[in-house]
């Protein structure tokens, strides 16, 4: 007689037909649907992620992008300032005249070396200077960003 009874799906449909339910219908509509809104939850948290990770992405780059460029405008000043520290060092004569026509001394050209040493050193400080500045404004424009986007998303992501 197992043979001659009909299947569960075929039963369950024809009492869903009817517009009854029975237990089996029940947990599979639940089933369903909890798997529906799983995915659909995993699907839009996964979407949420992603937003995220990007924003974290964007404020990297707007970061790394001044501080970068900074720190090759810094290397490149700092080769030109030490190239021209050297070739007046190297250069220098022995002897030179003034625009008097007197001749300078070896002292008085060792203290214009100096002066002129010191001055390089000025300008390669106000290069270092520059970019402290550079990086600290990335910085700060990084932190207010990331907080903007922090309260935006209502998350405590960073």
């Amino acid at each position: 007689m197992p043979g001659n009874l009909p299947s569960i799906q075929s039963f369950d449909r024809n009492i869903h037909r009817l517009g009854g339910s029975t237990s089996a219908l029940e947990v599979r509509k639940e089933t369903l649907h909890s798997t529906k809104r799983y995915r659909l939850w995993s699907q839009e948290q996964r979407e949420i992620d992603l937003i995220k990770q990007l924003s974290a992405l964007k404020r990297e780059l707007n970061f790394f992008r001044p501080c970068y460029e900074a720190a090759l405008a810094l290397t490149s000043n700092i080769y030109t300032v030490s190239q021209e520290m050297y070739l007046n060092y190297y250069l220098r004569p022995t002897t030179m005249i003034d625009n008097t026509g007197n001749g300078i001394s070896d002292t008085d050209w060792s203290h214009l070396a100096d002066t002129e040493w010191l001055k390089r050193a000025d300008e390669l400080v106000e290069h270092l200077k520059d970019y402290e500045r550079t990086v600290k404004q990335a910085e700060a424009e990084w932190i207010e960003l990331a907080q903007y986007q922090c309260e935006r998303d209502r998350s405590r992501w960073i």
